[in-house]
C-alpha cells in the first residue's frame, strides 16, 4: 500500500474536501481511498451536525477538542494502512453509499 494513498485517506478525516475530491477523481477506483473518503465524509457530516446542534447550549464548544482528537486518531490509523469501522458512521455509510468496498 502506497504512502500517497494512505496520506490522502488520512487527510480526508480532518479536511473533508479531500474526501469529496477523492470521490470525484480517479482515486475513486482505489478501494482503500474510496472506503476512507466515504467514511470520513459521513463522519464529518455526523460530527459537525452534533457540534452545531450542541453549540446552542454551549456544550458544542467543549466537544470541538474531542472531535479534533478523534479525527487525528482516525487519520493516524488510516495513514498506517488500517481499515476500521466507526460505530454509528460505518453503518450509515453502508446504507447510503452502495459502492462502499468491504474489507474482511
Amino acid at each position: 500500500m502506497s504512502d500517497e494513498k494512505n496520506l490522502l485517506g488520512a487527510l480526508s478525516y480532518p479536511i473533508w474536501i479531500i474526501a469529496i475530491l477523492i470521490l470525484v477523481t480517479d482515486e475513486r477506483k482505489k478501494d482503500f481511498s474510496r472506503y476512507h473518503a466515504y467514511q470520513a465524509l459521513f463522519f464529518n457530516i455526523v460530527s459537525w451536525t452534533v457540534l452545531v446542534a450542541f453549540s446552542f447550549v454551549l456544550i458544542g464548544y467543549f466537544l470541538f477538542p474531542i472531535w479534533l482528537a478523534i479525527t487525528c486518531i482516525y487519520a493516524y490509523k488510516t495513514y498506517q494502512g488500517e481499515v476500521f469501522s466507526i460505530p454509528v458512521v460505518t453503518n450509515l455509510t453502508k446504507k447510503f453509499a452502495p459502492d462502499l468496498p468491504t474489507f474482511e
